[in-house]
C-alpha cells in the first residue's frame, strides 16, 4: 500500500503544508502569554457551570439508600431505576410535550410578529415611525413582573387562564 506522500502531487503537498503552517500559526496566536489569564478564567467558569450537571447525573445513578449515606460521592453501584421511574412511572414525557408545544408556539408567534414589525420599521417610511421605534425599544426596559396583575385580570376576563393559547401569547 502506498503512503499519501508518495502518491500525492507536488501541488497537493504544497497546499497541505500551507494548511498546516496556517493552522499552526492560528494555534500559536491563540496560545500567546497574554491570553493565559483570560483562558484560565474561561476554563474555570466552564468547569463551575458544569459541576451542577455532573452532580445531577451522579445523583441520578445512586439508589435512595446510597444517596442517604453519601450525597456528594460517586455511586459505588450505578442504578438505572431512577431513570425508569421518571420516564415510566411519572408523566414526565407529557410534561416535556407540554414544554415543546409552548416553546414552539411562542417562538413561531414572536418571530412572526417581530419579523413583520422589523420589516415595516426598517423599510417603510410613515408618520410616527421614529416614535413607534422609540416606544417599542423603551418597553424593553419595563420589567415583566410589573405586568403580572393587569395581564391576569385581562386573561381572566378573556378566559385564557390555564390554556395553551394564553401561555403562548404571554411567552411570545
Amino acid at each position: 500500500m502506498h503512503s499519501d506522500h508518495t502518491t500525492s502531487t507536488p501541488g497537493a503537498r504544497d497546499s497541505r503544508r500551507a494548511f498546516i503552517r496556517t493552522a499552526a500559526g492560528i494555534i500559536q496566536a491563540n496560545m500567546r502569554a497574554g491570553r493565559i489569564p483570560e483562558d484560565g478564567f474561561l476554563l474555570l467558569a466552564s468547569v463551575l457551570a458544569l459541576v451542577p450537571t455532573l452532580y445531577m447525573v451522579v445523583t441520578a445513578l445512586k439508589s435512595d439508600e446510597e444517596y442517604a449515606i453519601d450525597k456528594l460521592g460517586f455511586p459505588k453501584a450505578p442504578v438505572l431505576e431512577n431513570f425508569r421511574s421518571v420516564l415510566v412511572d411519572s408523566p414526565f414525557l407529557h410534561w416535556m410535550l407540554n414544554s415543546a408545544v409552548l416553546v414552539a408556539g411562542s417562538v413561531i408567534l414572536s418571530t412572526a410578529i417581530s419579523v413583520l414589525g422589523a420589516y415595516a420599521i426598517a423599510t417603510m417610511r410613515f408618520r410616527g415611525r421614529g416614535t413607534l421605534l422609540a416606544v417599542s425599544t423603551s418597553l424593553m426596559a419595563v420589567p415583566p413582573v410589573v405586568m403580572i396583575v393587569p395581564l391576569f385580570v385581562l386573561y381572566t376576563r378573556l378566559g385564557m387562564v390555564s390554556t395553551y393559547s394564553g401561555a403562548i401569547v404571554i411567552y411570545a
